[in-house]
């Protein structure tokens, strides 16, 4: 994106962007996923190795304290009910039952566990996707100040997006900016309908500020 040329349709192209620091730009850009994307690409890829899943050990250590109930420490009429509950035929025997009703407890104990880690395994996934969310927001948060700061030292290009956020430019022009200055540039041009011709060439943008530019 070292040279950078933007005409005929340039503005009516582009979708709307709102104005720098605002509510609905840091929701708009936290849903567009395009905030610096090749560093949270890396991020990413390093939390993921951080934090993988849990191996089978691991996760059943989480509820290793956790055993089905032991049949054979119920009173007979307290087996009998258990039984009855569960469809079961009690044959008078107490052993012989207990072990019946034994096979049922752990049953339905394993498909407890297996509840249970799924619901750990949704839990982990949500609270790696908001700390995912959250990072990405400080990181927006950084780059939309640092575009402000940019812009409040450049009085060219100050003037430039005020009248670019009024529509009251020339058709064509060509603008001198950096990389942090065209992010701005950017933002004010989502909602312009004045300019449709923009020649940013020469300017040694980066390759995120020119896909800024030409979203």
């Amino acid at each position: 994106a070292a040279a950078v040329r933007c005409c005929s349709s340039f503005a009516s192209n582009i979708k709307r962007m709102p104005s720098l620091l605002s509510s609905e730009t840091l929701e708009e850009e936290l849903e567009s996923g395009d905030v610096l994307e090749f560093v949270h690409a890396v991020d990413e890829v390093e939390e993921e190795e951080e934090q993988g899943p849990l191996s089978s050990e691991q996760e059943a250590s989480l509820f290793s304290d956790l055993k089905p109930m032991d049949a054979m420490m119920l009173r007979m009429e307290d087996l009998i009910t258990e039984m009855e509950r569960r469809g079961l035929h009690p044959k008078g025997f107490f052993s012989d039952d207990a072990k019946e009703l034994q096979k049922e407890f752990d049953k339905e104990h394993e498909s407890e566990l297996e509840r249970m880690k799924e619901d750990r395994r949704e839990q982990r996934k949500q609270e790696k996707k908001k700390a995912q969310l959250h990072k990405k927001r400080l990181q927006l948060e950084k780059q939309l100040r640092e575009e402000q700061e940019a812009v409040a030292q450049d009085e060219d290009m100050e003037t430039w997006i005020e009248q670019i956020r009024i529509n009251e430019t020339w058709p064509t022009a060509r603008i001198r900016a950096n990389s942090v200055t065209a992010r701005a540039l950017a933002k004010a041009l989502w909602d312009n309908s004045s300019l449709t011709c923009l020649d940013l060439s020469r300017n040694k943008l980066s390759d995120f500020a020119g896909a800024q530019l030409g979203r």
